[in-house]
């Protein structure tokens, strides 16, 4: 038996941000990377739902979007959005606040969470129907 000669590293990469980043493959120059995008073609009903989202940003940013509807989210704060839509509205409730409404919005094919923010997305959940105004309070608090 021979001794070991050498030690092989393979996949090493040097990270600028306060984070670490998914493995980058690069060619013996520098690559800069992309957004990871988070979108997802809407499931359940596509004429009505509820979509929650229980997430942390890092900086303040659009914590989610379908369509013309966007959230703000305030910086390293876990925040609880439910938005109810169909045909007619859009309703919504973060973090157990009253819930707000928007005339003549509906679910769109798409659906993208905290697009190009950073953090962690706890729970989403898609529900296959409308819910009422007291259920999206009490799903946020």
């Amino acid at each position: 038996m021979s001794s070991p000669s050498g030690v092989y590293i393979w996949g090493a990469q040097l990270e600028a941000g306060s984070f670490p980043t998914s493995y980058i493959k690069t060619e013996a120059s520098q690559v800069t990377r992309a957004a990871d995008p988070n979108l997802t073609a809407a499931l359940g009903q596509p004429g009505a739902g509820t979509i929650y989202v229980d997430a942390t940003v890092r900086s303040g940013s659009t914590l989610a979007t379908s369509g013309a509807t966007t959230f703000a989210a305030t910086a390293s704060t876990r925040q609880k959005t439910a938005v109810a839509y169909d045909a007619a509205s859009t309703r919504k409730s973060i973090n157990g606040a009253a819930v707000t409404s928007s005339a003549g919005t509906q679910g769109g094919s798409n659906i993208s969470i905290a697009p190009g923010a950073t953090g962690w997305i706890n729970k989403l959940s898609i529900y296959p129907q409308k819910f009422g105004d007291a259920h999206l309070q009490a799903l946020t608090a």
